[in-house]
């Protein structure tokens, strides 16, 4: 009995290892894996970037990174607030994934929706008629707006997509 329950302990001790183990390169992979990127209340995680892209380079490598341009994020002001802090917009303007790049006037999201209420646009937006067909985030007034621009200027970027927890 006691040979049997050395037995035991032994078999326990090798699979806590294996366990700690496995948890150990899950949490490597899941580090490498989301590096860079921010859970926000809403759930979804964003990844801001200082470069400067035009909006289908940032459309583009978003995409690569499975994920998309920010939308979701900028209808939630809270999640907004998260997303863009005042000093990652000072000076400067950020692609946000909203366009009427396939039928002028009518904004799509890329999430699919198509309402862009004028609450969030800046005041006198959207302006740009048929050369401003992409949006942009930036800070006027004290308030994080949204405003029309040409798609071929370079701007800053943030990325958007769902947490998923892969082990």
């Amino acid at each position: 009995m006691k040979n049997e329950v050395s037995q035991l302990d032994s078999k326990i001790f090798i699979g806590d290892n294996k366990l700690k183990e496995n948890l150990t390169k899950a949490s490597l992979r899941m580090n490498k894996m989301f590096s860079g990127w921010f859970r926000a209340s809403n759930n979804l995680i964003y990844k801001r970037s200082t470069d400067s892209v035009n909006y289908a380079t940032a459309k583009a490598q978003c995409e690569g990174m499975g994920a998309r341009l920010v939308s979701t994020g900028i209808r939630n002001n809270q999640v907004k607030n998260e997303i863009f802090p005042k000093h990652y917009l000072t000076g400067a303007y950020a692609w946000i994934r909203l366009d009427d790049i396939n039928n002028e006037g009518i904004w799509v999201w890329s999430d699919g929706m198509n309402d862009s209420p004028s609450a969030i646009w800046r005041t006198g937006e959207p302006k740009g008629g048929r050369s401003e067909n992409c949006a942009i985030i930036l800070i006027s007034n004290s308030k994080i707006v949204v405003a029309d621009l040409n798609c071929s200027q370079n701007c800053r970027f943030v990325c958007e997509k769902e947490f998923a927890c892969f082990l």
